[in-house]
């Protein structure tokens, strides 16, 4: 329903206590993309992670406590507004920014492991005959952000298709064609939004019957 599981309904970090307890048997702590992360979600895996080192750490085999992020995205878009005349896009807090949060309560920051993109992980998952078995040579990998989408493609050796209907404004493609900076950041072909071979009537357009 888009709700908040019941124990995460309070907002006082304190109450990261009694979420643990209810919940003891934690061997990772998995950030997806979240619209409603609060305070006591971050300190809740923190304390996870603390805990676990407190009662283990002296154990023989002891292993930290893996922080996981499902994307390493910085921000995203969630749609547009107005504000002063224009249209604006209306910004999010991305997956690996939430991961970030947690990984920099730490003294010194804990890192993070990567499984989406651009990660290695992803990719051989996507090249492996016991998984995907895809030939990327012969992929287009379509997005709308440089740093995940771009990056992940032009990494695993596809084309790149940059659509600039998200989080990649042209204003930023610009800068970027401009720098000096690596060229793993820049798509291969660039279009204003994925339907625009059927506005410009190269593909026909497919009517709701």
């Amino acid at each position: 329903d888009g709700k908040p599981a019941a124990l995460f309904q309070r907002l006082d970090m304190c109450s990261a206590a009694d979420v643990i307890k209810a919940r003891p048997n934690v061997d990772s702590i998995v950030v997806g993309w979240d619209m409603q992360l609060t305070a006591l979600k971050v300190g809740t895996a923190v304390n996870y992670i603390k805990w676990h080192e407190d009662l283990h750490a002296s154990e023989p085999g002891y292993k930290e406590m893996p922080l996981i992020a499902c994307s390493g995205d910085t921000g995203g878009v969630l749609g547009k507004t107005s504000h002063m005349g224009r249209e604006l896009k209306l910004r999010a807090i991305g997956n690996g920014a939430m991961a970030d949060i947690i990984g920099r309560s730490f003294d010194p920051p804990k890192a993070w492991v990567d499984m989406g993109k651009p990660s290695d992980a992803l990719l051989l998952l996507l090249r492996s005959p016991h998984a995907y078995n895809v030939d990327l040579s012969k992929a287009l990998m379509v997005g709308d952000t440089l740093q995940t989408d771009i990056v992940f493609g032009n990494r695993g050796g596809m084309k790149t298709l940059l659509v600039l209907t998200g989080v990649t404004s042209q204003l930023e493609l610009d800068e970027e064609l401009r720098s000096s900076g690596p060229s793993v950041r820049r798509p291969t072909f660039v279009l204003p939004k994925l339907g625009s071979f059927v506005d410009s009537g190269h593909i026909a357009r497919v009517e709701k019957v």
